[in-house]
């Protein structure tokens, strides 16, 4: 019977782990965003937003464990009009050469920008697992482990991506934002998709 506790533990830890790391893609696309700029990265904003992003998936798997007809269109559209203007400020300071708006963001005001967005996003999953019977607190501390090393893995190829890239990095930074904006928006559609007639 022990030789199969490995497997149950792998199969009961599965569904939180391809949850939470469906939740955070945005996490490493936004670390890879700010490696490509050059912005500092420091273990406070990696933990901060992971601890927010945790914060909101735990409050939304409550509600979605009571809730399950409510819908998070709502807080997956506000993230991707965030992200998408994001995206359209570095792309604009790329085509008027202007600095990266990113590089001008006081670090607590980007820590707010960053800590929302991905909170917002995270609130879906939060919904979703909720609504499937996971465990609140297990999802938010898959979520909040999971955050934290895509955000670092993403940064780490970010630094490495903007030494090697001759692209300008405001112009990579801002296509990622404006892509994490159309994936908010095409989850929207999914969840519409998806929702009972």
């Amino acid at each position: 019977m022990n030789d199969f506790a490995p497997v149950h533990l792998l199969k009961s830890a599965l569904p939180y782990i391809l949850l939470a790391t469906g939740a955070s893609v945005d996490n490493a696309a936004i670390g890879v965003s700010l490696g490509i700029s050059k912005l500092s990265f420091s273990l406070f904003l990696n933990g901060t937003v992971g601890a927010c992003n945790a914060l909101g998936t735990l409050v939304s798997s409550h509600c979605g464990a009571y809730m399950k007809g409510l819908s998070p269109e709502f807080t997956l559209g506000i993230a991707g009009v965030i992200f998408f203007y994001l995206g359209a400020r570095e792309i604009r300071s790329w085509y008027t050469s202007r600095q990266s708006p990113l590089l001008r963001v006081v670090p607590k005001r980007l820590l707010v920008y960053l800590a929302a967005t991905t909170t917002l996003n995270n609130l879906a999953c939060g919904f979703a697992g909720g609504a499937a019977g996971l465990d609140p607190m297990n999802l938010s501390a898959s979520v909040l482990v999971v955050s934290v090393i895509l955000m670092s893995l993403g940064h780490m190829l970010g630094n490495k991506l903007g030494r090697a890239s001759k692209v300008d990095s405001r112009l990579i930074s801002g296509g990622i934002f404006v892509l994490l904006a159309c994936f908010s928006f095409l989850e929207i559609l999914d969840w519409g998709a998806a929702a009972p007639q």
